[in-house]
């Protein structure tokens, strides 16, 4: 996959479900699934989800795609490009610097 992900998780009683709107909150974003919900989310793809925020969700109809906290790192590649471009045109001459380091703590196996 693009993400390079090793797996992800779903909550969902009916995964075969056609989802027309979907809310995304990076990180841990478990305890802003009823937000989610009241803007009409049928989805939450969001990281981190406990063990008893998904049968929560899952009571409140909200079905889930939970890649895990690391995803976030897709962002920094586009994030330096607009730093760094931001520092130009402030004319902040600030170093930006495109951290290579790996921070998922986990290994599937």
């Amino acid at each position: 996959s693009i993400f390079k992900l090793q797996g992800l998780r779903l909550v969902s009683s009916n995964p075969e479900k056609l989802i027309s709107r979907v809310a995304v909150l990076g990180g841990d974003g478990g305890k802003f699934y009823r937000q989610a919900l009241s803007k009409g989310a049928e989805i939450f793809v969001t990281g981190d989800v406990y063990y008893h925020t998904g049968h929560d969700m899952l009571t409140n109809g909200l079905n889930v795609v939970d890649p895990g906290h690391n995803i976030e790192k897709i962002c920094i590649p586009k994030l330096t490009a607009l730093f760094r471009t931001w520092n130009i045109v402030q004319t902040n001459h600030i170093e930006i610097v495109e951290s290579k380091v790996n921070t998922n703590p986990f290994t599937f196996i």
